[in-house]
């Protein structure tokens, strides 16, 4: 079995490992108090939150956060 694992403290995400190539994982996070505008997304039902996106990369033990950007409105 395969197993991603995800830290979080403060309710944060922290890091992601494990992710195989060509797999993402979209981390939905719907604590917006304070957030910038410019990175506030919606997810597919509307409600407000920020996305950020990991992905695997051609080294399994590698991470790279790809990004905290605003998908498109109603991604997700």
């Amino acid at each position: 079995m395969k197993v991603i694992k995800v830290g979080v403290y403060g309710g944060m995400v922290q890091w992601v490992e494990n992710i195989p190539e060509g797999i993402e994982v979209q981390v939905f996070d719907y604590d917006t108090d304070g957030v910038d505008n410019d990175l506030l997304n919606c997810d597919a039902d509307g409600h407000t939150c920020v996305v950020a996106i990991y992905a695997g990369t051609e080294e399994p033990e590698m991470l790279r956060r790809v990004s905290q950007l605003p998908l498109e409105k109603g991604a997700g």
